[in-house]
């Protein structure tokens, strides 16, 4: 063979292992790459294109119109700008399943903080892109999936700018005011819960599965447990008006609203006592899972979540650290710190850690 020939077959050789290696990382990192918005199949992009539809159907029809806005920003720049990036195939949406070690654009991390979804112009054929990680995104629920796809298009739209791994979510953060519930009716005939007529007087009673009191229903308590509320979360009918009790000691609390429902967890008188009839046999609470120092720690780092009290200068979302604990949302108010600083991990509402902190720690918190 001569030497041009030789030459040549080393190049081929060096360019086939070079394309090998690029395809392995390619195929690891982004096994689920879509292509322009809407338009792969792929259930999660449908999902995406569905709302990215929907909120441009919402600004067509001047939706949005009281949203506070910067004081750089009006709503008919926002309209415009957002119309704009909101068309059929304006944007590319793609998914992966984990960051590429090579390639940036296949990167839903920020300087090393993970991301459920990025936008960005890309460099290769220097169109609008937005990566989302799928198991993250998928795991959001859907009011939070629609924060983050307006977030993401309203940042390519240049409306809310990001500052690294700090995102600006002060207009996408807003929607939360204008979702409406879209139900659908079903045929669905339910037994009644049986009964079993009696009276039962109870002492010091907790929330099922919990190491919280409930808070007191008495006029001093500024977060009052309804009675009914009371006693329905512990398996019964109702209570008797008037039969709750208190010590006047503050403790780490629930505060149940009439229907059982739970509406905070701050720091509340304690209900000692309260009477309540007719125990229902088939009974089904919500779970609460009281979280502890002991697992509100980075697995990664070892660093504690931020609190979310007034003493924090960087505090962390209630909700946020207990989506970044795999829970759906935090109980209002229910977390707890010790006020002694040490180095800590800010979590924002979306359970996305945003910034690298020195401050007081989450010491508990409780999570449905």
């Amino acid at each position: 063979m001569n030497f041009p020939n030789l030459l040549f077959s080393l190049c081929l050789l060096i360019f086939s292992v070079f394309i090998l290696n690029n395809s392995t990382d390619t195929n690891a990192s982004a096994a689920v790459l879509g292509g322009d918005s809407g338009g792969g199949g792929d259930a999660t992009e449908i999902q995406v294109d569905e709302i990215r539809s929907e909120i441009l159907r919402w600004i067509e029809n001047a939706g949005g119109q009281d949203i506070l806005f910067p004081p750089e920003m009006t709503y008919d720049k926002y309209a415009s700008a957002m119309k704009s990036v909101l068309q059929p195939h304006a944007v590319i949406v793609g998914f992966i399943e984990k960051d590429s070690e090579w390639d940036d654009e296949l990167r839903v991390s920020v300087s090393g903080f993970p991301k459920t979804c990025r936008s960005f112009h890309s460099r290769k054929d220097l169109k609008k892109h937005i990566l989302c990680n799928i198991a993250r995104f998928e795991n959001s629920s859907e009011s939070d999936q629609y924060k983050l796809i307006h977030h993401e298009y309203a940042s390519l739209a240049g409306i809310e700018k990001n500052d690294g791994a700090s995102s600006d979510y002060f207009i996408s953060k807003q929607l939360s005011d204008y979702f409406v519930q879209k139900l659908v009716l079903c045929l669905s005939i339910k037994k009644l819960p049986k009964k079993t007529s009696g009276i039962e007087i109870i002492h010091n009673p907790k929330y099922p599965g919990s190491n919280r009191f409930f808070s007191a229903s008495v006029p001093s308590a500024v977060f009052q447990s309804s009675e009914n509320g009371v006693c329905r979360v512990l398996g019964f009918e109702k209570a008797v008006e008037g039969s709750s009790r208190t010590d006047f000691i503050r403790a780490n609390t629930i505060q149940i609203d009439f229907r059982g429902q739970v509406l905070g967890g701050d720091q509340e008188f304690r209900l000692t006592e309260i009477v309540c009839l007719n125990r229902i046999i088939e009974n089904s609470v919500k779970q609460l899972n009281v979280i502890t120092a002991n697992d509100l720690v980075d697995d990664l780092t070892g660093r504690s979540f931020s609190a979310s009290s007034k003493n924090s200068t960087y505090p962390s979302s209630e909700d946020g650290v207990c989506k970044l604990l795999g829970f759906k949302k935090a109980v209002p108010g229910s977390s707890r710190t010790d006020k002694k600083f040490r180095e800590t991990l800010q979590v924002d509402f979306f359970g996305e850690i945003v910034a690298a902190t020195f401050g007081p720690r989450m010491l508990e918190i409780v999570c449905l």
